[in-house]
């Protein structure tokens, strides 16, 4: 969409750190349920196909639903308002620029933080469980996408 207010840099930022949110989220959940290598495999649940696909679901929605959460405030954080007034003097002006660069440079360093720490944590998980719980993990991460898609795509 146009905006006047908000750059494409920033929206592209904000869905980039509601996809991060949300697979870090997955990871999370996912670090605490997964089965070691060198456990005895009677010891596993079997599951179901359906029973994997309702688990990945319930996570992937409320791990979509706790990215947003972030991207809902940091948004709030550096949208512009029109500001008006009869008359502009120099110090005004300059006092409204610089508050609007505060506010831009708080959103881009939490951003950047926030979305350096989601993928080092995706990755140091990843790197650390085996194939089944990626496999499970990479699910509940689509249909948090999927989420995004078809339930609130904007």
């Amino acid at each position: 969409r146009f905006s006047m207010f908000v750059s494409h840099a920033t929206r592209t930022a904000l869905i980039m750190m509601k996809l991060t949110s949300a697979a870090a989220a997955n990871a999370l959940f996912f670090s605490g349920t997964s089965f070691q290598n060198d456990s005895d495999p009677e010891c596993k649940e079997s599951e179901s196909w359906l029973q994997r696909m309702l688990d990945a679901a319930a996570v992937g929605l409320f791990s979509a639903l706790f990215g947003d959460l972030l991207v809902v405030i940091l948004f709030l954080v550096q949208k512009r308002k029109i500001v008006k007034r009869v008359e502009w003097t120099e110090y005004d002006r300059r006092k409204q620029i610089r508050k609007w660069k505060v506010k831009s440079l708080l959103f881009w360093t939490v951003y950047t933080l926030h979305t350096t720490t989601c993928v080092l944590y995706c990755l140091t998980f990843l790197a650390n469980v085996s194939l089944g719980d990626a496999t499970e993990w990479l699910e509940a991460t689509g249909i948090s996408l999927l989420q995004d898609l078809v339930l609130m795509p904007a």
